[in-house]
């Protein structure tokens, strides 16, 4: 019995022997896991630091302002012309994509006289390109804005023209669906891009805020909600839900913490966003209240600038370079109203149409003056509000 307890005794001694150097082994297994996973980690963040600065340098490469140009297709209700679809060319579609050929007649006493005219843009986007094209070309933009950057991209053309269609989307739920616009794209892409760099220990906070300039003055379209406004406004309802101060903003110059003074927009409505589906919903609430009319170009022609901020602030909580683990970046997307010919379009019979046509014209003309001589924020103030705040949107 005694021999018996001796053998048990040392076969448990030897047992806990070797569970303790099992126990020591996955220790040190797991101390090795850890230092590699320490190491991958560190690559990654090293290498992400990089992709950020190199994506930098290739912007700055391809130019701080960009212009692209997309024609689109005839509609049903438009007439047909068998010479419409040669009257465009796109000589290199096939390679850079960047030209477009426009052949007009010209009337000239007893004959007719075809001139071709040739413009060159940053890209050229044919009829048959989808929305999809579009925003393979704009995302980098939006990866800046992730990035800590200043974006503005925004649509500019002549009523009709498919600037709305493009920003957010198609028919039927414009918001969804291979028809989306770039809006909802570009949330799509933030929310995604943020989820990824969580899981490297960063922390992301996006807010919101989207108005309208209509008529020169500056309306959210965020708290009209609480006003009890219908779904959806034409022009003739848009004009007592004007006359509300509920909605209402200004521009005000303010100093921040540095001493230097930027401007802003007192009294919009800013929202916290945590995923896309919140911002397809406040661009749905928006989308119902943006002032809209029929003319003659349009059935649902826009007669105001529609203005969403994306603002992204990013801390990464496992840097020690504060001025690595920091990012501050924003995203404006703008829809414009388009500018429009009255006789052509009958804004000339209406006279509300006609005050919002000629607002219209005369801050796309403005804008056309910051984009071309990156006007300082002095002169801008005599002048449109578009042009005081697309020049602190560029950074003038």
């Amino acid at each position: 019995m005694q021999e018996y307890v001796i053998n048990s005794q040392n076969e448990i001694e030897k047992a806990s022997q070797m569970g303790q150097e099992k126990v020591a082994a996955l220790e040190t297994e797991c101390l090795q896991l850890r230092q590699r996973c320490g190491m991958f980690s560190t690559k990654i963040r090293d290498a992400e630091m990089l992709r950020r600065t190199l994506h930098n340098q290739v912007m700055d490469l391809r130019g701080s302002i960009r212009v692209g140009c997309r024609v689109r297709p005839r509609l049903q209700n438009e007439q047909v012309d068998k010479d419409a679809t040669e009257s465009y060319h796109f000589p290199d579609s096939q390679f850079e994509q960047r030209c477009l050929t426009l052949t007009v007649d010209q009337e000239r006493y007893d004959r007719t006289v075809s001139k071709t005219h040739s413009f060159e843009f940053d890209r050229v986007f044919g009829p048959s390109s989808t929305q999809s094209h579009v925003y393979e070309e704009i995302s980098h933009m939006v990866q800046s804005a992730v990035d800590g950057y200043n974006v503005c991209i925004f649509a500019y053309g002549q009523t009709g023209s498919g600037k709305t269609h493009t920003m957010m989307g198609g028919s039927g739920s414009p918001l969804e669906g291979e028809e989306r616009g770039m809006m909802p794209r570009a949330a799509e892409h933030i929310f995604q891009y943020c989820q990824e760099l969580n899981e490297q220990g960063w922390t992301f906070e996006v807010t919101a805020t989207m108005v309208e300039i209509y008529n020169e003055q500056i309306f959210d379209l965020l708290t009209s909600t609480a006003t009890g406004s219908s779904s959806s406004r034409s022009s003739s309802s848009s004009s007592s839900k004007k006359s509300s101060a509920l909605n209402k903003c200004e521009l005000r110059h303010v100093r921040n913490e540095k001493g230097e003074y930027t401007t802003c927009v007192d009294n919009a409505k800013t929202i916290v966003v945590t995923s896309t589906s919140d911002i397809l919903a406040l661009l749905d609430t928006a989308m119902s209240e943006r002032s809209t009319s029929q003319t003659n170009c349009n059935q649902r022609s826009s007669r105001s600038h529609t203005v969403l901020t994306l603002s992204i602030s990013g801390e990464d909580h496992q840097s020690l370079d504060k001025d690595v683990a920091m990012r501050q970046g924003q995203l404006n997307l703008i829809d414009l109203a388009g500018s429009e010919r009255l006789k052509i379009s009958g804004s000339i019979k209406d006279p509300k149409l006609l005050k919002e046509a000629q607002c219209i014209n005369k801050s796309l003309s403005c804008l056309g003056n910051v984009v071309g001589k990156y006007c300082d924020v002095q002169r801008c103030t005599a002048d449109a509000v578009l042009i005081c705040w697309t020049a602190q949107i560029f950074g003038c």
